[in-house]
């Protein structure tokens, strides 16, 4: 069933990729970093925030010049794969 249903999407709107390669590019289009969507990527592929007083702002220069907002959000209730995912950065942009 799965199957008919992406077929019928593809055949139905006309700028959907007709091959596999391209429907995963088309799916992963905004790129975010974590499930929720809370950590994007730019153009230049670093991490972003999505929302909040650093909106549209990297990940890491944010944590270099407000290490408290990392603590904010540790605090806070967020997903934890996001809490993970900024936590990995943090530990990266250490080294």
């Amino acid at each position: 069933a799965t199957f008919e249903v992406l077929d019928a999407q593809v055949g139905h709107y006309e700028d959907l990729p007709k091959d596999i390669a391209g429907l995963s590019e088309f799916s992963f289009h905004n790129k975010f970093a974590d499930l929720a969507g809370f950590i994007a990527f730019d153009e230049d592929e670093k991490e972003i925030f999505t929302f909040g007083k650093y909106k549209g702002q990297r990940v890491k220069d944010v944590f270099q010049k407000d290490l408290g907002y990392f603590g904010w959000i540790q605090n806070a209730d967020f997903p934890l794969y996001t809490k993970k995912v900024l936590t990995g950065i943090q530990l990266k942009s250490k080294f």
